[in-house]
């Protein structure tokens, strides 16, 4: 007798029920694919969380650097608040003549210059150690 016959002689009396096991592991299968997928989706995950860590860090030091130039350049007070020293189209005539805007002008380089509330988002959180 064949293995093939044993397994034929089994199913026929009921004993096993290939299609049955058939069915569980292809169940099984999809199950392990599908938690394959998410494992996949997680391992991108941390990846993704491990270079935004690096960039805050590095983001923090540009904003860190941004604000010293400004205390550097204006003064304390400006570098605290350097949102009136920009000129905000949206807000009036309000910095038109800041000492921010002004300088910018002067050098040509108003295209580069932000506004002065995302000027003021840069600086806000740092603290800069006198």
């Amino acid at each position: 007798m064949l293995h093939k016959d044993i397994i034929e002689f089994l199913e026929f009396f009921s004993v096993i029920d290939l299609n049955s096991h058939q069915d569980e592991l292809h169940k099984l299968k999809n199950e392990v694919d599908s938690k394959n997928k998410l494992i996949e989706e997680l391992q991108k995950q941390i990846e993704k969380n491990n270079k935004v860590k690096i960039s805050t860090a590095s983001e923090n030091k540009k904003n860190e650097f941004i604000k010293a130039l400004l205390q550097i350049k204006y003064g304390a007070a400006v570098a605290e608040n350097p949102r009136p020293h920009v000129y905000d189209p949206n807000d009036s005539n309000k910095g038109k003549d800041g000492v921010i805007q002004r300088d910018f002008e002067l050098k040509g380089l108003t295209k580069h210059l932000p506004s002065g509330k995302t000027l003021k988002n840069w600086v806000s959180s740092v603290e800069l150690d006198n």
